[in-house]
């Protein structure tokens, strides 16, 4: 059992900020499913803290930290952008096209600084396998001296006694390293994981010519030769090579002591060896696959269905496409199939080994990164997601499904490979009715996982809902080749082609016609509202779009909710808890109006918006109207429409979000605002402090009374919901994901 389940998120961030060093970081993220949501969450304000404290990295290798983020993310980069940075002083400004790295804050996602967060763990255990490798060599080859007794000295003298055998010379002052000695090793080591990642990224996804890459390291080495000891890197080298059962290649021809780094499992001395992790004990994803590799490989490349569903999706594809393989392992045999045909193949998997062995075999570009909070570069023509789903929790699987329609072109691909309900072995699980899905822990591939089975008709719905049309299902068996994992396997294949150019407004079909208006306690609402929380990139990425706007009108204090008021700053702000049908401003008095949760609230949508567009001044450059609503894949959302609405007799709940604000958009485009855009935004419902099971009673009231207070049947409302929230706060303990929509419009001519 993961023992971070018991601790509220609050105690949680706390402790992942104090970890006093990247090993610390990274051993507790590998370790916990629930310190790895919390990640997912704070991961800047966590990264940052780190950071700072840590001795190292503290203390002028920051930088590194921040360049290697840049190389790891999407952006492609000049050489002279490079070449300024490596060159630039200390205390010197980022080059411009750098700048965005300099906080963490504005990133997109935590899959780059995850990435960088294992590397600088890898290069602390690197460093002090290097230390402890070269007192062990000066040990070694320090000269021996003879010992006799004072009694035998004349004898020994005159040959009349043999010689005394020899004993190791002890070094006066003998000590564990020094910080300063730590730091240096660690410069080096961080330099030259800098110029092997530089060179990967020059060559692989930036396109810069072989002269290009020369001049960098004539240039950039040289320079940085003049900082390190000209002693440092061979030293550091020899004992590298001294650690790796097989040599160590050079990042580049001319500078023969700059070796690739090797990762801590493959160094040769057992000591060194990553953390032998109980068999018995359940894993997560990321830990397993790391530690299965080419094994995986061996099991289930071979499989013939596999095989013949990717030749047909190949088939339908049109030259030279985009392919985004999520869970693509070791690249073999999906990704392999796509790039072998042509095709531009991405990559990602959670489990660095597996990227690392997909990279070195297959042509494309792969990364470490989670399906939940990935972005790719380019939209798509189709994505694979072939046996990657089982170990995301049921709300996930849903939000990942719609992010893979919104990440494809239209027209585009999906396939998934799963396992349905039914086929699980001995009928074992528990059956989660929001979700339409089985919780199981089951034993695959010798380790004890917790998986997620939803039935056959459950993936067909949620396909269709995304906005997908399905083309192909193909049911087979499979046993895998490996000898200690010979279970025969029911696998589902489903290929769905895109349909509905904006999945965030489904789920689809839309129902015909507007619901009536829904009923809200606005007591028990703010209440609620009280415990959201909102990501910092998520915060930074709202506030930008506000950013230029001076008079701002927050309908359902929504803005205040996310923001804050220190984060309005000088704005002028007016905000109305409830809409009202009637807005008490003049005509053109704002430049933006947001309405959060006010549109299920309101008796005439039509109307309401008339009345929004009427208070803004059109005649301004930055006119804008910004509605959020809940995502189709809403933990609350979909938790009261499934337990409490088929029990009430008066209030409808919340109403078919996407409905909403397809029926807004429309209304929106007839009076002007017609140029529209989509954008997710992820923010949850803190909830910590007292016990798991008060946890539960608590939200079961408070979800209860913000929709449904009064109702006959609230006390049955209130003890059915009690379960599939304690289902949720086991997923991801202290909280409840509340995913929204911002539909942001701007003028025609605008």
């Amino acid at each position: 059992m993961d023992p971070f389940r018991k601790l509220p998120t609050e105690i949680i961030l706390q402790i992942l900020k104090s970890c006093c060093d990247f090993t610390s970081l990274d051993g507790l993220l590998q370790m916990s499913p629930v310190v790895n949501d919390v990640f997912t969450y704070f991961y800047a304000e966590i990264t940052e803290a780190v950071l700072v404290s840590c001795p190292m990295t503290g203390n002028g290798i920051e930088k590194d930290f921040k360049l290697l983020v840049a190389i790891y993310s999407t952006t492609t980069f000049t050489p002279s952008t490079i070449l300024d940075f490596l060159q630039r002083t200390p205390g010197d400004p980022f080059p411009p096209a750098l700048q965005a790295f300099q906080s963490f804050r504005p990133l997109d996602s935590d899959a780059a600084l995850r990435r960088v967060v294992s590397t600088a763990a890898n290069i602390h255990r690197l460093a002090c396998a290097c230390l402890d490798t070269f007192i062990h060599r000066i040990k070694t080859t320090t000269p021996s001296r003879a010992t006799v007794s004072d009694g035998q000295l004349y004898s020994w003298l005159w040959n009349k006694e043999p010689d005394p055998p020899a004993e190791p010379f002890q070094l006066k002052g003998t000590h564990h390293p020094r910080w300063v000695e730590q730091y240096r090793v660690h410069r080096v080591l961080w330099a030259v994981q800098i110029y092997s990642e530089l060179c990967a990224a020059a060559e692989k996804r930036w396109s810069w010519s072989q002269d290009d890459i020369d001049r960098l390291f004539d240039k950039d080495v040289t320079t940085a030769n003049s900082v390190l000891r000209e002693d440092e890197v061979p030293a550091i080298t020899e004992c590298l090579n001294d650690l790796s059962p097989t040599p160590l290649s050079p990042v580049h021809i001319k500078f023969p002591a700059l070796t690739h780094l090797p990762s801590p499992e493959n160094l040769a001395r057992s000591n060194y060896q990553p953390r032998n992790i109980n068999p018995a004990m359940e894993v997560d994803a990321a830990t397993l696959f790391n530690e299965l590799g080419e094994r995986y490989e061996d099991a289930y490349a071979e499989s013939p269905g596999l095989l013949q569903v990717t030749e047909y999706v190949v088939s339908k594809l049109p030259r030279s496409s985009h392919v985004l393989d999520v869970g693509c392992g070791t690249g073999k045999p999906v990704a392999a199939a796509l790039a072998s045909a042509g095709h531009t193949v991405y990559g990602i998997d959670v489990a660095e080994n597996m990227v690392r062995i997909a990279a070195s075999q297959v042509r494309g570009t792969f990364s470490t990164a989670d399906m939940r909070t990935y972005t790719p570069p380019v939209k798509m023509d189709a994505v694979f997601a072939i046996y990657s789903l089982f170990q995301i929790h049921p709300s996930d699987t849903h939000k990942v499904v719609y992010r893979f329609a919104e990440w494809l072109k239209e027209d585009g691909i999906l396939v998934l490979g799963v396992t349905p309900s039914w086929a699980l072995v001995g009928g074992k699980g528990v059956h989660d009715p929001v979700w339409d899905c089985m919780r199981s822990k089951v034993t695959w591939m010798e380790r004890p996982v917790s998986e997620l089975y939803l039935s056959q008709t459950a993936w067909l719905n949620l396909l269709r809902e995304a906005g997908f049309a399905i083309e192909v299902e193909k049911m087979f068996n499979y046993i895998p080749k490996d000898s200690k994992h010979t279970r025969n396997e029911t696998h589902y294949l489903i290929v769905g082609r895109k349909l509905e150019p904006r999945p965030l407004l489904g789920p689809y079909p839309l129902p015909e016609g507007l619901p009536g208006k829904s009923m809200r306690n606005e007591a028990a609402w703010r209440r609620l509202q009280g415990h959201l929380v909102l990501r910092d990139d998520e915060r930074m990425r709202l506030s930008s779009m506000l950013e230029s706007h001076q008079r701002i009108l927050d309908i359902g204090g929504g803005l205040q909710d996310f923001l804050g008021t220190a984060s309005t700053g000088d704005k002028s702000m007016e905000t109305l808890a409830t809409p009202f049908d009637n807005l008490p401003y003049a005509d053109a008095q704002f430049d933006a109006v947001i309405a959060t949760m006010s549109l299920d609230y309101v008796d005439d949508l039509r109307g309401f918006l008339l009345e929004v567009v009427r208070v803004v001044n059109k005649s301004s450059s930055n006119a804008r109207v910004i509605l959020i609503q809940a995502a189709p894949y809403n933990e609350v959302q979909k938790l009261v429409n499934t337990v409490c609405t088929p029990l009430s007799g008066t209030n409808p709940g919340p109403a078919h979000q996407g409905l909403l604000l397809q029926s807004a958009k429309k209304v929106l485009a007839e009076i002007g605002f017609g140029r529209t855009s989509l954008h997710p935004l992820s923010t949850s419902y803190s909830f910590g402090g007292n016990s798991p099971s008060d946890r539960s009673n608590e939200l079961a009231e408070l979800l209860h009374n913000v929709w449904f207070h009064g109702e006959e049947k609230h006390e049955q409302m209130k003890q059915q919901l009690i379960p599939p929230i304690q289902n949720l706060l086991h997923d991801h303990p202290g909280f409840l994901q509340n995913e929204l929509v911002i539909l942001e419009a701007v003028l025609d001519d605008h």
